[in-house]
């Protein structure tokens, strides 16, 4: 009876340990494993796209900046990063954000198509990097409205909200280069663009008219009151009021006056009307400024100060 009992107890371990080398092996062998796949892994880097490392951030504002990044990237097939130091160190923010957006391969695509706003906290400097498809989409003047949009917030500290705003319009912008931006929303973002365009954008620019008038003034100021000092030296000098005082009498004679017509000469020519379209600007679209780095990647981008 004991043997017996010993018998099946082998039996039972040996049938265990069958089972437990079979496994493995029929998974090997073509049978379907569940996999949970990490979103946004795609063709993108599969890096964070909310890389925080001067802690301006809660753990929850970067956790969901992180969910909305990833879902815009996945959205476009163009990673929209974000990455925040303390200090730089010798690199300019330009520098820094390229060599880090190289070195960490970040971009969908054989391209490396996205755009990165990085931020240097120790010289309160920004730069937005472009590479890949990025680089059309964001033109330099699409660069300077989506900077107008969420540098008030950057500026105030309001950290959380400035990095919400530019992935909010990253995405917007996004979508009218591939098609995805509904028509209402395209109308309501290029009336937003062409707003700036007229406005905000001419006060971006050198103002050569009030300077051209400044240096008149300065200039007229300058030779003005060495004059008055000269005059003012001048005592004996009395002003007349007529030429009758300079004239020698009897030394002027005329005794012909007539004025004779020569001929006219009149050149006229059309104005053409231009006709538009009504769409003013069109967002998305002008030059893009590039150029390459030393590992050979070609990247646009534009920064400043916040």
């Amino acid at each position: 009876m004991k043997r017996i009992f010993s018998l099946t107890l082998c039996l039972c371990l040996v049938l265990i340990l069958l089972t437990a080398f079979a496994l493995p092996c029929f998974a090997e062998d073509g049978m379907p494993l569940t996999v949970t796949s990490q979103p946004g892994s795609g063709s993108g880097s599969g890096n964070p796209l909310v890389v925080d490392n001067a802690g301006l951030l809660s753990s929850g504002e970067r956790e969901a900046l992180e969910r909305k990044a990833r879902s815009i990237s996945d959205a476009h097939g163009c990673e929209v990063i974000i990455l925040t130091v303390n200090d730089a160190g010798w690199k300019s923010a330009q520098e820094y954000a390229e060599d880090y957006y190289v070195e960490h391969d970040y971009g969908f695509g054989t391209d490396r198509s996205g755009i990165m706003l990085f931020l240097d906290m120790g010289e309160r400097d920004y730069h937005l990097a472009t590479r890949g498809m990025a680089i059309s989409a964001f033109p330099d003047n699409t660069l300077l409205f989506l900077e107008s949009r969420f540098l008030p917030d950057l500026s105030g500290g309001d950290y959380a909200e400035a990095f919400e705003t530019y992935l909010d319009y990253s995405d917007k912008i996004l979508g009218v280069a591939d098609n995805s931006l509904s028509q209402s929303e395209y109308e309501q973002l290029n009336a937003e663009y062409n707003a700036y365009m007229s406005g905000d954008q001419v006060q971006r620019k050198p103002n050569y008219l009030r300077k051209g008038i400044l240096s008149v003034v300065l200039g007229a100021l300058g030779g003005l009151i060495p004059a008055g000092v000269q005059k003012s030296s001048l005592k004996t000098v009395r002003k007349k009021r007529d030429a009758a005082g300079y004239a020698q009498e009897g030394s002027l004679n005329l005794t012909v006056n007539r004025d004779t017509y020569l001929y006219s000469n009149v050149t006229s020519h059309v104005i053409q009307r231009t006709e538009s379209s009504g769409g003013g600007h069109n967002i998305g679209t002008g030059h893009s400024s590039t150029h390459t780095h030393s590992s050979g990647a070609t990247f646009g981008g534009h920064g400043g100060k916040f």
